[in-house]
């Protein structure tokens, strides 16, 4: 009698443990499984900043078309609205932006021009009117009106079209090149 209850317990016991056994290698399947779905999917993140007029996304290593423009206006407004007087500000900021492989080039352009507007007492102003955004190769066309000072008097306005290049590492979105394409326009 003492055999068949021990032979019972014993049976119960091998069932138990077969099916936490099963259950144990079923949820190490799953979790190997949801590791797997979590390094092959792409986060998509929406940001929608207080001083930028369109929602944008990064997703992976791609970017949204308005996340493109926005930023190439803004460099556009850095690089074209300057002064003798805001040249080192605007420079710095500019610096903070810029790929690593671009900012030795990028820098020089940038104290050049600063030592050619202090020289002739230049300033500019850029007025957009129109952009085209080719997000494959992260780079935007943009096209505007262009005024150029002397001693605060204008002295030329030229339809100017710029591509401005950037770079997408690591999730920062960095300027790669500015491009002038001129067209006169008096």
């Amino acid at each position: 009698m003492l055999a068949n209850i021990q032979k019972y317990n014993i049976s119960k016991l091998l069932q138990q443990r077969n099916a936490f056994l099963t259950v144990a290698i079923g949820l190490l399947l799953t979790n190997i499984l949801l590791t797997i779905i979590l390094f092959n999917k792409r986060e998509r993140v929406i940001i929608v900043p207080a001083y930028l007029k369109q929602s944008f996304w990064s997703e992976g290593e791609l970017v949204s078309p308005h996340y493109l423009e926005e930023m190439a206006l803004f460099f556009a407004q850095l690089m074209l609205n300057a002064s003798a007087d805001t040249q080192g500000y605007r420079r710095d900021v500019i610096l903070r932006y810029i790929a690593p492989e671009s900012h030795t080039a990028l820098e020089k352009k940038l104290l050049a021009e600063q030592k050619r507007f202090a020289k002739e007492g230049v300033a500019t102003r850029f007025m957009p009117k129109g952009v085209e955004v080719d997000t494959s190769a992260l780079q935007v066309k943009v096209k505007g009106l262009l005024d150029q000072y002397i001693a605060g008097t204008r002295v030329k306005q030229s339809l100017e079209e710029y591509i401005v290049q950037f770079t997408y590492v690591g999730g920062i979105l960095m300027l790669k090149d500015f491009i002038s394409l001129q067209e006169t326009y008096e």
